[in-house]
């Protein structure tokens, strides 16, 4: 019996090892459109902030005020997207008026790193 178990275990390990990459189940589903034709998309969800998120501490929350926020997209699926930092996204990731805001956002996926750079935003 043991044995049947091992050689099962080294069979599945010799034929992932032997795939090219990774094994992907399915491709990205995204939560409200397709790409377009410049490879955008447009998702919504909440913006939420990882270090208030992850350390809900009087001192975490100080250091937000002081230093601005490190918002991520939490998409509708509980997904979390990392916003790409640049002029159009800046204040999207550090404002204080967008914390906890829900928000759709439209920009390239950045697949490996699961990343969107914003094209543009609107919150609600």
């Amino acid at each position: 019996m043991n044995k049947k178990i091992a050689l099962t275990c080294v069979i599945i390990l010799f034929l992932a090892a032997s795939c090219n990459g990774p094994i992907s189940v399915k491709r990205w589903v995204y939560n409200d459109t397709p790409p377009d034709e410049k490879g955008d998309v447009t998702m919504s969800g909440t913006l939420i902030c990882l270090n208030c998120f992850f350390d809900q501490t009087d001192e975490a929350r100080a250091f937000c005020a002081a230093n601005g926020h490190q918002h991520v997209l939490r998409a509708v699926d509980e997904r979390l997207f990392t916003i790409v930092r640049d002029g159009k996204s800046k204040e999207l990731i550090e404002s204080e008026n967008y914390h906890n805001k829900a928000v759709t956002i439209t920009g390239r996926i950045i697949e490996k790193s699961r990343a969107i750079k914003v094209s543009s935003f609107e919150t609600f």
